[in-house]
């Protein structure tokens, strides 16, 4: 009876270490347990080297809502594993939707550079006199074998009343960028570092604009400023100044 008792645990305990992947909180071991992790990328101080700026500009500008391409338009991160397949993991996800996640930085930065004299998401009570739109085409983490690369690709403009792009549309990106730890947190810092990156560029470009605007309406030379813009970059040539 005794030995009966005996395997009866036995068995009762081999079955609870089958439930428990092995058992390794009661042999010694630690079972793993993988928690959800949320992550966010948000905007960061600048170093903005403007030194012939009249900031801030006299425009209510409106950031309006970033759209964001299909696939990436959730909350799951997604992982790149090839051209034509990628993958998502539960456990890893975006604490706010991309589209939302990245409007929200692109306004905090622009307000942080006191760029405009009236900067929000929305107007309810007047019309804005510009509007940035923008498009999130890739967020992602490319994954090859022990290689992993971060990716964000955005494009923006601004157009005025008349809904006529003054700047843009600029597309910004980096390429794939090397990532040398696997943990998503690091990739989520490069992510935000490239962000900072374009919005540096951003930043300084819709300055020079708006300040060759300014010269021009008052008869001041401003043809020392068309050397410093990119505007050969995004397509949209000397719009500021037509």
């Amino acid at each position: 009876q005794v030995m009966g008792r005996y395997w009866l645990r036995a068995l009762t305990l081999a079955l609870l270490c089958g439930s428990l992947a092995g058992c390794g909180g009661l042999l010694g071991g630690k079972a793993a347990i993988r928690q959800h992790r949320l992550f966010i990328i948000e905007a960061e101080p600048l170093s903005l080297n403007l030194p012939d700026s009249e900031r801030p500009y006299p425009f209510k500008v409106e950031i309006g809502a970033f759209e964001v391409s299909r696939l990436y338009d959730q909350e799951q991160i997604v992982f790149r594993l090839s051209p034509q397949e990628i993958k998502t993991d539960r456990y890893h996800r975006w604490a706010v939707r991309p589209g939302n996640m990245i409007t929200d930085a692109v306004e905090q930065y622009i307000s942080d550079a006191h760029l405009f004299t009236d900067i929000r998401q929305e107007f309810l009570d007047t019309t804005p006199d510009f509007t940035l739109t923008g498009t999130v085409k890739a967020i992602e983490r490319f994954d090859s074998g022990n290689l992993w690369y971060a990716s964000l690709v955005i494009s923006m403009q601004l157009v005025d009343k008349r809904n006529e792009i003054f700047w843009g549309p600029r597309e910004f990106t980096a390429g794939k960028k090397q990532v040398y730890i696997e943990d998503f947190s690091h990739t989520v810092v490069t992510l935000r570092q490239l962000l900072r990156g374009y919005m540096a560029e951003a930043i300084r470009e819709l300055d020079i604009r708006f300040l060759t605007r300014k010269l021009q309406d008052e008869g001041l030379p401003f043809a020392h400023l068309l050397n410093q813009s990119s505007g050969g970059q995004n397509g949209s040539g000397g719009q500021a100044v037509a």
